[in-house]
């Protein structure tokens, strides 16, 4: 018999990810940086995701 392992929902494992990292999200969203914009998607696609508004 084969043991079938399961994975995580991937954006449940997205959430979780941006999670750990959503300081250094805000401090990055709070710039002028090119990369400011995407960091703010993200922890508003995050919110979304917690209040049950995703997409997918």
């Amino acid at each position: 018999m084969s043991q079938q392992t399961e994975y995580p929902d991937p954006e449940e494992r997205i959430a979780t990810t941006l999670i750990e990292c959503r300081t250094e999200l805000e401090a990055i969203a709070e710039t002028e940086t090119r990369f400011g914009e995407r960091a703010q998607n993200a922890l508003d696609w995050l919110a979304a995701y917690d209040g049950g508004e995703t997409d997918g």
